[in-house]
């Protein structure tokens, strides 16, 4: 795998884990009609949730991210350096779950940030093909809190593309000019992606550039 920069590809790779670890573990839930908010300030940033599903403990998290940390190296061809917070993350069932990180980012330093997402979508891609099971992907746009994301699509399918396994998409922007932030969420019934898609379109931004 070739990078167009280099810190792109050492910067990123630690955030990208806690992208790609999104669809490595499970937790069950039962339903529950509370709603219940997330904020955090640093990127201007409140979320709303069902209260029936899990969220994880900082030591959970860790635990999910050193599960993932072989295949992400693997894909980032050497160790990879972890700057990212981990932000929100939620379970519910066996394949669904929400989860957000942010990183410090300076295009001074780090180069244009368009390239730095180029380079974290490469790493992601890479990563599901590493699962030797068929994959597609594609890019695009999406409005959150009148902001624009840019978004990830990842489909991983079983041998011969009988049934998708997993679906993950990716949201990510450079808010305030200095702080990358993605959102990802990952399903495998279509119930539980409209689920969500609502938990990520109920995000308010207090940070607007």
């Amino acid at each position: 795998m070739s990078f167009v920069r280099k810190s792109c590809h050492e910067k990123k790779a630690g955030f990208c884990l806690s992208v790609f670890c999104v669809f490595l573990v499970s937790l069950s839930a039962a339903d529950d009609p509370k709603t219940l908010k997330f904020t955090d300030d640093q990127i201007g940033w409140t979320v709303s949730y069902p209260a029936y599903m899990s969220r994880l403990s900082d030591e959970e998290i860790a635990e999910i991210e050193n599960t993932g940390e072989e295949l992400m190296e693997d894909a980032a061809g050497g160790e990879i350096e972890k700057n990212h917070r981990n932000l929100l993350y939620l379970k519910k069932g066996e394949t669904s779950s929400f989860t957000s990180a942010s990183e410090p980012f300076d295009e001074e330093i780090d180069g244009p940030y368009s390239e730095t997402q180029e380079a974290l979508y490469d790493l992601i891609v890479q990563a599901y093909e590493g699962t030797g099971l068929p994959v597609e992907h594609e890019r695009g746009e999406a409005m959150i809190d009148g902001l624009t994301f840019q978004t990830l699509t990842v489909r991983l399918f079983a041998p011969e593309k009988k049934q998708v396994l997993v679906t993950q998409i990716a949201y990510d922007r450079l808010m305030g000019g200095k702080e990358s932030v993605m959102i990802s969420i990952n399903w495998h019934d279509e119930e539980d992606r409209e689920l969500l898609e609502k938990i990520v379109q109920s995000s308010k931004f207090s940070i607007r550039d």
